[in-house]
């Protein structure tokens, strides 16, 4: 596979990561619709969401990164 190849996966996986994270917050406030909520705490807790989705997801792109780069190291190491 190509050094190209490998970097665009890994961006595609980070892309996924954070539409999934918008999705999450975006079925999050289907489900959430009170109207004497405070708007600064209903702010917090949707960035809440998007970071803690975004992290979960953003991990399996981290990992995946991980193994090429330690790969390629132990090729070139051999």
């Amino acid at each position: 596979m190509n050094k190209f190849v490998k970097i665009g996966i890994v961006i595609v996986g980070y892309i996924f990561a954070i539409i999934g994270a918008f999705a999450a917050v975006y079925v999050n406030s289907l489900f959430i619709q009170d109207p004497n909520a405070s708007s600064g705490m209903s702010a917090f807790g949707d960035t809440l969401l998007f970071v803690i989705a975004c992290g979960g997801l953003a991990i399996v792109p981290t990992l995946l990164a991980t193994y090429f780069l330690f790969r390629s190291f132990i090729k070139s190491r051999k």
